[in-house]
């Protein structure tokens, strides 16, 4: 392996963070603002140190009871599942049960000839080439499945690169990975989890889903915003297998990842070693950061109806967990900007959202139906029993559209607004700018 890099074996000779006096109450007033305005819906840790020092949840566990987000609520964790498999395999390397130089063929017998060349730690750094299952027209996320047939279906299908040539973020790395932790272990895969990371680090508020087995405390997820929320798709946990078939709390997931640095469940070396940059700063999932000059890693992911993510500076010992109910939500955004200010950075405090207009029958018949940006993607605009515009783009739950005039329509999850050139007949296109980017929209229907 490569030499290790020293900042995370050393972060123990730094102080922690030394955070702002009013840090609290501003990072309270950032969050309650977002929710108020319809962009969050979730739980927020911070811990520095020892110490956690924002726990708090904003919106709603379950609409149809009326229960709250409480601060031990538990969440789909979406791909921060998928740590938990990457250090499994990291452990199983350590007791001598496999190697990452090892070509996945030698667990994964079924392997096609044309995946040999991969090996275990292209897995972990998301360099296998392999084709991407979620993203198959013929994949079912509502549907039970396995991780054999998840695999078997990509057999035939050519790969995007070169094992080792490149590296991208695929679904398909993580299955492979769960499966590989069963065949080396002799375990299933959340046995194994429950027996070697769970019980060691008393995570007792985490744990894998599984069809028909309800969850206490469970916050429900949503689509739209919150002030609608709309009813997520009842999603298959087997169809998630290690990628998003678990649950948690930030209080769990933050001393997990606390513990990838303490030797507790992974040496010391181990980690550091895993710790290297690929072409585009990813490890293992996990993407390299530098904040305020300090090294730094985070995860995030999202379904339909949840999102998470987990941001750790090991050098000032910061960790912030994003967890939200509400698809759609830009996690990572929320913990940059947290852990920013725990760096020194003013936090500014979202204006609140303009008010609304509504539109005529009319001007909203001439905005319906379908628009594409040519090589990027598709959207559809869609309007429900009450009137309501959302936008509508592949299998994600529909989000809830506000105009502001007749001409500019914004979503409140994301910073993403329709620009209406004109204001007579069908409209036609649709400047569509949000994330610094602007993009031109082609009616085609």
């Amino acid at each position: 392996m490569k030499a290790a890099v020293p900042f995370l074996l050393s972060s123990a000779l730094f102080a922690q963070t030394d955070l702002p006096a009013n840090f609290a109450a501003t990072a309270d007033s950032f969050l309650r603002r977002l929710h108020d305005n319809g962009a969050f819906m979730g739980t927020v840790l911070v811990r520095s140190g020892e110490s956690t020092v924002f726990l708090r949840s904003y919106g709603t566990a379950d609409a149809k009871s009326k229960a709250v987000l409480r601060n031990s609520s538990r969440y789909q964790m979406a791909a921060l599942a998928s740590l938990f498999s990457a250090v499994s395999i990291l452990q199983l390397e350590k007791s001598g049960r496999l190697r990452l130089a090892d070509s996945i063929a030698k667990l994964y017998t079924e392997a096609p000839g044309s995946w040999a060349p991969i090996t275990i730690e292209m897995l972990l750094r998301h360099q296998s080439g392999l084709p991407d299952s979620s993203k198959r027209r013929e994949f079912d996320p509502t549907k039970a499945t396995t991780p054999l047939k998840i695999l078997a279906d990509l057999h035939n299908l050519p790969l995007a690169f070169p094992p080792g040539s490149g590296s991208s973020i695929c679904d398909t790395n993580s299955v492979l990975l769960g499966l590989l932790v069963e065949r080396a272990s002799g375990q299933s895969l959340h046995g194994y989890i429950d027996e070697k990371i769970l019980n060691p680090l008393s995570l007792k508020d985490t744990g894998p889903l599984r069809h028909g087995s309800p969850v206490e405390r469970r916050a429900v997820g949503y689509g739209g915003d919150t002030l609608r929320l709309l009813a997520g798709p009842a999603i298959e946990p087997t169809a998630g297998y290690a990628l998003s078939d678990m649950y948690g709390t930030v209080e769990d997931m933050a001393r997990f990842v606390a513990s990838l640095e303490n030797g507790k469940i992974l040496p010391l070396t181990v980690f550091d070693d895993l710790f290297i940059p690929g072409p585009d700063d990813t490890l293992w999932g996990v993407f390299s950061i530098m904040r305020h000059q300090h090294r730094g890693y985070f995860i995030a992911g999202s379904l339909p109806h949840e999102a998470s993510s987990v941001m750790r500076i090991p050098g000032q010992k910061l960790t912030v967990v994003v967890y939200s109910n509400l698809g759609g939500i830009n996690v990572f955004a929320i913990a940059a900007q947290l852990a920013d200010h725990a760096l020194g950075e003013p936090l500014k405090i979202p204006n609140p959202f303009p008010p609304v207009i509504k539109l005529t029958a009319v001007r909203k018949e001439a905005l319906l139906g379908r628009y594409e940006v040519p090589d990027a993607f598709r959207f559809e605009l869609i309007e429900d029993e009450g009137g309501l515009l959302y936008v509508r783009e592949g299998v994600s739950l529909p989000r809830p559209l506000y105009p502001l005039n007749e001409t500019t329509l914004v979503m409140k999850t994301q910073p993403l607004t329709l620009i209406v050139p004109g204001l007579k007949g069908k409209v036609e296109q649709l400047r569509v700018r949000g994330q610094g980017k602007e993009y031109l929209a082609q009616r085609v229907n």
